[in-house]
């Protein structure tokens, strides 16, 4: 069997990366965060020498609009909710992969009409990496 194209295998790294984003379950943005909090009565046992406090309670914590917002969850919740930042994580990572696997077969796709182009004397556009297009709606 020959050995795919540089096309060809960037299609198939693409369309693996799709497969995988297609299989994200529920997700959320955030981090989980389990505090120990020490109560007011003075003759509690959370405030002997070397007890954490009450808890563990937890709190998902996330930035919307600038601003830092948390909720309280319950300690049973606790595990779904990591398993939903996780799953945040993990779509962040292969959307990031999903562009650059897209750029380097965009940039593969343009090099044979270039070169085909330098071959019949004409010039060529020089297309520099930073430049960026705008696209309404686009990041």
């Amino acid at each position: 069997m020959p050995a795919p194209t540089p096309v060809a295998a960037l299609e198939q790294s693409r369309d693996h990366i799709l497969a995988q984003l297609a299989a994200i379950g529920d997700m959320r943005p955030g981090s989980l965060v389990h505090r120990y909090m020490k109560c007011s009565t003075p003759s509690c046992r959370c405030h002997q020498e070397g007890e954490d406090g009450h808890g563990p309670y937890f709190l998902l914590v996330r930035h919307v609009d600038g601003k830092r917002t948390s909720r309280s969850l319950p300690a049973a919740d606790a595990p779904t909710v990591e398993a939903q930042l996780a799953e945040y994580q993990r779509f962040r990572r292969l959307t990031a992969e999903l562009v650059a696997v897209s750029e380097q077969l965009a940039d593969a796709r343009l090099l044979p009409h270039a070169s085909a182009a330098r071959s019949a004397g004409k010039k060529s556009i020089h297309v520099e990496k930073s430049s960026r297009i705008a696209v309404p709606g686009g990041g």
